[in-house]
């Protein structure tokens, strides 16, 4: 065998590696030991949270919403009555 295709094997087998959908018993360790365990050791997850505070504040105004009405013509004429 010579090294290209030693080379074309071993790069054939990771590649199936990389893609087998069960992960074997040293990818799960590293894969837990990578991923957060709870939403504080996220970095950055602080400085999101308070970026987004006002998405959870009620307006500071109460202001009456606006009209979604799009019809110039008098109220009712935008759809047939059916009689």
């Amino acid at each position: 065998m010579s090294y290209d295709d030693r080379l074309d094997a071993a790069e054939e087998a990771h590649l199936v590696s990389l893609t087998a959908a069960e992960a074997d018993g040293d990818e799960r360790t590293i894969e837990a030991a990578l991923r957060p365990r709870s939403l504080d050791e996220v970095v950055g997850q602080g400085g999101c949270a308070s970026s987004w505070a006002w998405c959870s504040r009620p307006p500071a105004t109460a202001v009456a919403p606006p009209t979604t009405c799009c019809s110039p013509g008098r109220p009712g004429s935008a759809r047939p009555r059916s009689r």
